[in-house]
């Protein structure tokens, strides 16, 4: 697993533990969108792979329901869990 993957799913599974409140990079997980989008490609060549997991962040902050937030949480844990290869 590359590290950019395990350092968001650190990232997700912090989050999740905390409630889903979006708090726990500063500036929100749209925010680390942009960082995701950044150091991701130097060990992911799937470009179209990382844009969707960037999306995924920046939808994530736009939801305010928890349990919305939660399942959005649980389908990116899962697709860090089976990257391109």
């Amino acid at each position: 697993m590359s590290s950019a993957i395990s350092k968001l799913t650190k990232i997700l599974q912090d989050e999740r533990r905390d409630g889903c409140r979006d708090r726990k990079v500063f500036g929100g997980l749209a925010r680390f969108a942009a960082t995701w989008r950044r150091e991701a490609p130097r060990e992911i060549d799937d470009a179209a792979w990382v844009e969707q997991v960037a999306a995924e962040l920046e939808r994530y902050s736009q939801l305010q329901d928890p349990d919305e937030r939660r399942q959005r949480l649980d389908e990116l844990l899962k697709r860090l869990q089976a990257p391109p290869a």
